[in-house]
């Protein structure tokens, strides 16, 4: 699932929710990547970022 999806499934801005998994990266979060750099996110990944929101 990409960055944009999970954003509007949120109802969140993409750089919102993008800023969201770069701080859970600094904390150890480990997310899949396809070619090596973006993010391929997952539905456990979906259900974590309205944890961060409170």
């Amino acid at each position: 699932m990409k960055t944009s999806e999970i954003a509007k499934r949120l109802g969140l801005e993409t750089v919102t929710v993008r800023k969201y998994f770069i701080e859970l990266d600094k904390h150890g979060c480990v997310f899949q990547r396809n070619d090596g750099k973006n993010r391929n996110f997952t539905s456990e990944d979906l259900y974590a970022l309205p944890q961060m929101k409170h």
